[in-house]
């Protein structure tokens, strides 16, 4: 019994040790860094985090952002429950099939950082001693993370010729002879989208801009909704997401304790 603990152990550190050099090979393969001499910058520490998903390890290198000393605008917008409802009307009434865009490794695609940060590298890197990583990209804990991913999307979908909500700065759509062709939702790294050929052309040319995962349509998920469409008509379906709400128990000892600061 002790033998097949020890076993699965070693499976699991094997298991981590694969994921944090697939990460590392992202990093590199999105130019997300570069190294310089450490000539005594001001560094931000990082730390591992690791997940299983349907059986499958994955590790994300993240910088302690709160290290950072300043502040900056960090805001990303994501997507309105009340604009997303209208947009499936508008999709269900000009026949469109919604679909989802996934994008991988959102963070490591955004704009170009604007601002000199330095991290010191994980030693799973194996850099050498006296050089430090000097971010190009935005990466996982970053104050501005999501919002340097946002300005990235938000730049490339205007340039592309959609234009922004005035209503929600998350929704972009796209006119073609003075009609409505295409709408985008975004929420970070999904995207939910429908329209003619004019905007399916848009989101082959995202794709070509920033790598993409998972492209769904018909019946799929989105942000807690299960969207699915059927002979024109598109539901929603939150069961699922509300099934899996775990109950959280609080004893009276502690929300007495707790009532003793807050201020009716």
């Amino acid at each position: 019994m002790k033998q097949n603990v020890v076993m699965k152990q070693n499976s699991i550190c094997d298991d981590t040790t694969a994921a944090k050099l697939a990460e590392l090979q992202k990093l590199n393969q999105f130019h997300t860094y570069e190294e310089v001499k450490d000539c005594g910058q001001q560094t931000l520490s990082t730390r591992w985090v690791i997940t299983t998903k349907e059986g499958q390890t994955k590790a994300r290198l993240v910088v302690r952002g709160f290290e950072e000393e300043f502040t900056m605008p960090r805001d990303s917008p994501t997507i309105g429950k009340g604009t997303m409802r209208i947009f499936l009307a508008i999709s269900s009434m000009k026949n469109w099939t919604p679909k989802t865009t996934d994008i991988k490794s959102a963070f490591l695609q955004g704009r170009e950082l604007r601002r000199d940060v330095y991290i010191k590298p994980p030693k799973e890197s194996e850099t050498e001693i006296g050089v430090v990583w000097k971010l190009k990209h935005g990466l996982y804990g970053l104050k501005d993370g999501a919002r340097q991913f946002y300005m990235s999307v938000k730049d490339e979908l205007m340039r592309l010729g959609c234009k922004m909500s005035d209503l929600d700065p998350a929704l972009f759509y796209l006119h073609k002879g003075g009609n409505l062709s295409g709408i985008i939702c975004c929420h970070v790294d999904d995207f939910l989208h429908a329209g003619d050929g004019h905007l399916e052309q848009i989101m082959m040319d995202l794709r070509r801009r920033f790598v993409a995962g998972k492209i769904e349509e018909g019946n799929f998920n989105y942000i807690g909704f299960k969207v699915a469409q059927e002979n024109g008509a598109i539901a929603l379906d939150q069961s699922h997401y509300v099934t899996n709400i775990q109950n959280m128990t609080i004893s009276n000892r502690k929300s007495t304790e707790q009532a003793k600061y807050i201020n009716f």
